[in-house]
Formats: structure tokens, sequence, C-alpha cells
């Protein structure tokens, strides 16, 4: 039963990192489909957020873009909770001895 539920906890992050990414990905094509040269570095970092708002969209697309931000930023506030939940069963039985085993397994994904 354990095992089970731990499983399912991580299964639920992988499936978080693959839905911020989808995310990120149609933010990126909104940036080829208007050829916009973004600044340097990470496209949602709070020093870029500015660059995001500056720029014209249709109404739709504004939209699109500001519910991608959204759900990146919600994913990445439950990703963390996940995190922080898994740090602390790692330091607990029964996962103590095998957390880093099952914390490698679930990153080669």
């Amino acid at each position: 039963m354990h095992v089970r539920e731990l499983r399912s906890l991580i299964s639920l992050r992988w499936r978080l990192n693959k839905q911020i990414a989808m995310s990120k990905n149609r933010l990126h094509s909104v940036i080829q489909r208007y050829n916009l040269h973004p600044p340097e570095g990470k496209i949602l970092t709070d020093k870029n957020q500015a660059w995001w708002e500056r720029q014209t969209f249709s109404d739709l697309t504004s939209f699109q873009v500001e519910c991608d931000m959204q759900i990146v930023t919600d994913l990445e506030l439950q990703k963390a909770a996940i995190d922080q939940k898994l740090a602390e069963m790692s330091n607990a039985e029964p996962w103590a001895d095998e957390m880093v085993y099952l914390m490698q397994a679930s990153s080669s994904r």
C-alpha cells in the first residue's frame, strides 16, 4: 500500500512536469509565430515578465499567453509542494533507506 501511494505521488510529479513543458512549448510557439526576439535566458523568469507584457497580440493570443503563464506558475508551486512532501517522506520510515533509489528512478523518466 505504501509503495503504491509513493508511486502515485511520483507519477503525479512526472505528469506536472509534462504539463509545464506543454505550456512552455506553447509559449515558445507564440514567440516563433510572431517572429519575436525574447531577452536572453528563460522566457518565464520574473525579469522577462515585463517583456511579455510589452508584446502586442490579438485578444485570443494574449489570453492564451496569460493562461499558459499562470498554468506554469501554478504547476511549479504544486511540484514544489510534492518535492517537499517527498523530502519529508525520505527521512521517515519505511522510505528512508529506499528513497534515494526511488528519486533516481523518477528523475530518469
